[in-house]
Order: structure tokens, then sequence, then C-alpha cells
């Protein structure tokens, strides 16, 4: 490929085309995946002008000229790149030494009719429907940003299963969520070898033209983000100097701008981009605090003539992630959320999700996630809150009234009495008007609420989640019109549950410990924790594992004398 001209990118003048190094590592990377008895699919994660799609180009007309009755074709959101590409690719096609007869050329075909094949674009949303195509080589640029969620399902099932087929799929990201989620998808999907694509991440730092004089950055670094780059990606002061004229002069000093452009890890590309609503900073913080679980055990729930007790066994496949065991100081709050059925018909199960915070030092203390029969849904919630000295539950009301279900259970077959009381959608309940609904009515208005919250508490240093799957969840939610979309069954639940649990922590809070203990060093927890004065919550009940509920103990939003009628019933009819 040589032999051919391109245009520059730092000169927009034709110049020799000559492999940089980031065209040399998919070369080598490809070479690879191909020994392996794989056909050459890769997808791309880039920055910005790296030559990615002017290889790709190049490539494709090799595979045109070589292989008999190849088809391609380039795809693109947009008419105009799509077009773009297929004139550079024309372009390429004119310098190959052929007679001119055997080259013809529309707006939107290239023909090697000596071959033959030919090259075809089109844009994504016109390729949905087209399953009755056979092409032998697929370009698909900016794949990120297709409207469509069928895009790739429908362009991939017009590749042939010829052994020689080539695809290729290259963009910059979008987001985990929205538009960028279809690709987002299929990225993982590769990378945890899902699929047959070879997944290539390209980050801005490879490329050696982009530096500049170190005189330009010796006082690096001078910010976060700088510490960031040099700490973590152990980048030079010649490279935090391209950083700094870069985003001074093409990404007008928007960091956001920056790490969309030119992501450094696929961490921050996807976390950077489209409209997350925690940012790269906060997500990686949160990252570094995960940690593997204490304990993984299964609770039952049980109620005697002693009163309520947890059974604890310890299976293979146990389901509850402990990541502290419960301290008798400590006041826990939890949230729940229970999912619907996927297929009533077909499958019973329904999703349950559940996050406890310890309320004195905001770490997460325990996470549960599970498919399950819903007869049970109450008993396990039963049994994880006792177990963290009847922390306060907080379920969500939502989902059809199944939430609902869990209250009403929670109240009267377990007699539960620490619930989470509403205080209303802008929070202004207070004790003295006694708030009597149970549970957490979930809106836009209120969902604004509850991430503004822990965002917050995020910031300053108040919380710390310990759950990768619990990150993982919070890094993919976006915002929409200034709202964030609703989150799909089954894949933010843990995070949702995590977002109930934090509010009720901060409008339920005993006074006496609102102090942050700002530690790190989990063997710190025990001689931390000694140093926060121990005051009954008056929203709960004592801080035991076993044994009857004291009378006077307000539970939640559950009234007392609820409870006494309850016994008093239970007297003259018999339990």
């Amino acid at each position: 490929m040589g032999g051919f001209e391109i245009r520059s990118r730092k000169r927009n003048r034709p110049v020799r085309f000559h492999l940089n190094p980031s065209q040399k590592k998919i070369i080598q990377m490809c070479i690879e995946h191909c020994d392996e008895g794989k056909r050459m699919y890769v997808i791309f994660l880039k920055a910005r002008r790296l030559g990615v799609t002017t290889f790709v180009r190049a490539l494709a007309n090799c595979h045109l000229l070589y292989k008999e009755h190849a088809s391609a074709i380039i795809m693109a959101q947009l008419k105009t790149v799509a077009s773009s590409i297929f004139q550079e690719s024309v372009k390429l096609a004119k310098q190959v030494p052929l007679p001119k007869s055997s080259i013809k050329t529309t707006q939107q075909l290239l023909q090697f009719t000596s071959v033959p094949s030919e090259l075809t674009w089109n844009t994504a949303n016109s390729v949905v429907g087209t399953r009755g195509l056979a092409y032998t080589n697929l370009h698909a640029t900016e794949a990120a940003y297709y409207e469509n969620s069928e895009v790739f399902t429908a362009a991939l099932s017009t590749l042939s299963d010829d052994p020689d087929n080539m695809s290729f799929i290259e963009t910059t990201a979008n987001g985990k969520e929205g538009p960028g989620k279809a690709y987002h998808d299929w990225w993982q999907a590769a990378v945890a070898g899902d699929n047959e694509y070879l997944p290539i991440f390209l980050p801005w730092w490879e490329d050696p033209e982009y530096v500049r004089p170190a005189t330009e950055a010796m006082d690096a670094p001078r910010d976060d983000y700088e510490r960031y780059l040099m700490k973590e990606l152990h980048l030079s002061r010649e490279r935090i100097a391209f950083y700094r004229y870069t985003l001074a002069n093409k990404c007008s000093n928007q960091l956001s701008r920056w790490r969309k452009e030119y992501p450094g890890t696929p961490e921050e590309a996807f976390e950077s981009t489209g409209a997350p609503v925690f940012d790269f900073d906060d997500t990686s913080k949160s990252r570094k605090g995960c940690r593997e679980p204490k304990a993984r055990m299964e609770l039952l729930a049980r109620r005697d003539r002693n009163g309520l007790r947890v059974v604890i066994e310890t299976p293979k496949d146990a389901r509850f992630c402990l990541y502290e065991k419960p301290h008798p100081k400590a006041h826990y709050f939890m949230g729940v959320v229970r999912g619907v059925p996927t297929d009533p018909e077909e499958d019973n199960t329904e999703s349950l999700a559940m996050v406890v915070w310890n309320g004195e030092t905001g770490r997460q203390a325990a996470r549960f996630v599970d498919r399950l029969n819903p007869a049970n849904a109450t008993d396990l919630v039963c049994a994880l809150a006792t177990l963290f000295n009847r922390a306060m539950v907080n379920v969500d009301q939502g989902n059809g009234g199944y939430g609902t279900h869990i209250i009403q259970e929670l109240r009267d077959k377990w007699r539960y009495n620490n619930q989470y009381r509403w205080k209303g959608r802008n929070d202004k309940t207070t004790m003295e008007m006694g708030g009597k609904t149970l549970g957490f009515s979930v809106s836009e208005f209120t969902r604004n609420m509850t991430l503004n919250s822990f965002i917050t508490s995020l910031k300053r240093g108040e919380v710390s989640p310990a759950d990768e799957m619990f990150v993982d969840q919070m890094s993919a939610v976006q915002w929409e019109d200034y709202y964030p979309y609703e989150p799909e069954a089954g894949e933010s639940d843990v995070f949702w549950a995590g977002m109930l649990g934090w509010i009720a922590r901060t409008q339920h809070h005993p006074r006496r410990c609102e102090d942050f203990l700002p530690f790190v060093d989990l063997e710190e927890y025990d001689d931390a924790i000694q140093t926060v004065p121990h005051q009954k919550s008056p929203f709960s009940t004592p801080l035991m594992y076993e044994g009857e509920l004291e009378d006077g103990g307000l539970g939640g939003m559950t009234l007392q004398h609820h409870l006494n009628a309850r016994d008093r019933k239970e007297t003259e009819y018999g339990a």
C-alpha cells in the first residue's frame, strides 16, 4: 500500500501512504487473530485522527482487487460521511495500475470489472431491512452514533458465510446508554470473547506525533487530570504539553470534550461520552474502592416464640455478598428494587436487588441480586435487613405494585417495624407531621432528588461503593433532556437499590451520627467506629439480631398502634 497517495492529516495535501504505529499495531493483531482460525472481524474503539478509517478503506480496496465477486459496503449514520469515505476509496482505486476501462464509478458504486467486484455505500438506517443481501466486506464507521438499535444485527446479517469475509466497526465512544448502547454492548461482548470480533483500542498517547516540547509543561502535573495522566498512564511531559495545547486550541478548554475525542483508556472513552450522570473522576474513584466480598452466604428469616432471627447458610452458590460484618454500633440503611417478570406466561421469576449502606461510615455493606420466585422475595429482604441491625428498609413502590407487596408483607407477615417513611417529593415531611406512607415513590422528580443526594455525597467523600456491579451500573446512567433514562429491568436494579438505601440514610439518619469518618484502610474500621458516640435512632428498633421488638419503637412508616392492634387480635383469636 506504500504506492498509494492519501491526504495528509496535518497539511491536507497528498502524501505517500506509510503505515503509522497504530496501523502497524492493527496489522499485527489481525494476523494473530486470523492465525487462530477466525475471520478478519475487527471492532475499533479509538481517539480521533489515528488513520483507522484510511487504513480500513485501503484494506477494503485490496479485498476488492484480489477476491472474485467481492461485494463491499460502507455504512455511516450520515449520508455525507458515507459518501465522503466512498469518494476517498474511489481516489485510491484510480491509483491502481489497471486499464481505465476496468474501473467504473458512479455516485454510489465502484466496480472493478476485471475481477469482478464492487463497492457501494449507504446510511445505517437504510441497511435495516436488507437482510437478503450478501456482502463480503463491511465497513461501519462512527458506529456508536447509529440511532437505530437494530443496525448491528441487520448489517451483520448481510455478510455471507465466506471465510474470507472482512468486517470493520470503528468509532469514537458515545456512552453506555442511548444511541451508544448497541456499540458498547458489542464491544463488551468482543472483549469477553462472546463474538467473533477482535477488539482493538487505540489511545491518543500511542501516536508518536501527539507530543509537544516538554518545556511547555514543566509545571506538570498542575491539576487532578494531569496527575491521572502521569501517574495512571505514565505519560511524559511531552504528552502533557500536547494535551494542554489541544485542550486549549481544539477543545475550547472543555475537559469533557477532550476526553470524548482523545480517551486514554476504554473506561474513560465510555464513561466520558454520551450524557453520563457521574463523571469519569467519580466512577474511577469508586472503582478503586471496589473489593471482593468478605463473605458470601445465604440468609433465611425465621420467627418463633423467641422473636425474629436469621439463619445463615454457606452453599457454594451463595447470593448474598457481604463487604463487612454487621457492627453492633452502626445504623444500616437498605434499598430494595423488585422487578417484574420478563414473560409471566413462560417465566414467573422476577428480579430482586438489595444494597445495604453503613450509615456511620458511608461504606457499602452488602449486595444481593438474583431472579427468583416472587413468593420468596420478602423473606430474603427481611433476612438481610435483620442481619444488619434491623436496617431501615426503603422499598421502591413502583413496578406495577410489586414493591408494595413487599412493604405489606414486611409489615403484616414479618411485623418488621423499621421501614422508610415517605417524606414527600420535596423532603418536607417531618417527624411531627408523622408521615404514614411506606416505601419510596419513584418519579422523574424524586429520581433526580436521589441522584443529586448521592452525587453530592460522592463529591464530598461521604459514600464509598464496594461492589463492582454497582459501579458498572452507576457508570452507565445517562441524562436525557435533564432526566435520566428509565432503568431497564434487571440492568440497573443494583444501582437504584443503592440510591434508595442512600436517600434513606440522608433523610433519616440519627443526628448524632452525621459526622463522617474519613478513613480508607479496612483494618481501621473497628477502631474508627469506636469514635462515633452511639445514640439510638428515633426511627429504628434496638440493634440486635434476635428477640422481640420493644414496645415504643417507631418502625419507619409503620405506626405503633398498628402493631398493638395486631397483638390484641392475635391474643383474642389466636396467632
